[in-house]
């Protein structure tokens, strides 16, 4: 079950706007990613389940905190030049 301040944050947090934009190699590699909301580089994410259908995605760097559903987008990343 998650913690009254999980549910605080997830309640207060926006949707996700559009999927997180990414750049990355052939492997699966992310190398750069940014925030939707701001477009600060992202160097990471927390993901807090909530339910099964629901979490919350938090991103480091800028600190924005998303509601995420089940099925939604979250990325998207495309392979960057070599």
């Amino acid at each position: 079950m998650p913690s009254p301040e999980l549910l605080q944050r997830y309640a207060d947090a926006p949707d996700l706007p559009t999927p997180v934009h990414a750049v990355g190699i052939p492997d699966g590699t992310v190398t750069a990613a940014w925030c939707p909301s701001c477009q600060e580089a992202v160097t990471g994410y927390d993901w807090d389940h909530i339910s099964t259908a629901a979490a919350l995605l938090t991103l480091t760097g800028c600190g924005h905190a998303f509601r995420t559903t089940s099925g939604q987008t979250i990325a998207v990343v495309r392979t960057a030049a070599v």
